[in-house]
């Protein structure tokens, strides 16, 4: 599975997540490549990131409604399968 795949499992309930949430998921987590990976998911409006206002790191995160939703419809395409 990859980094991308967890992060969006992990994120895939609705809910806020913290950072370590999403790291604690896999041990060999790079840090670095999951703030890529949120900021990436940020960028085009995926998720909603709260930050450390002091350090611009990431203290949670959560997936907005529409992205939740894509994430559902692929899944019940690959049931249809």
């Amino acid at each position: 599975m990859s980094y991308f795949d967890i992060v969006l499992d992990t994120l895939a309930d609705g809910k806020y997540h913290t950072f370590e949430d999403i790291v604690s998921r896999q041990t060999k987590f790079n840090e670095n490549q999951i703030e890529a990976i949120l900021a990436f998911l940020e960028r085009f409006s995926l998720v909603k990131r709260l930050r450390r206002t002091w350090s611009m790191r990431t203290r949670k995160v959560m997936l907005l409604p529409e992205m939740l939703n894509f994430l559902r419809q692929l899944k019940e395409l690959e049931a249809c399968k």
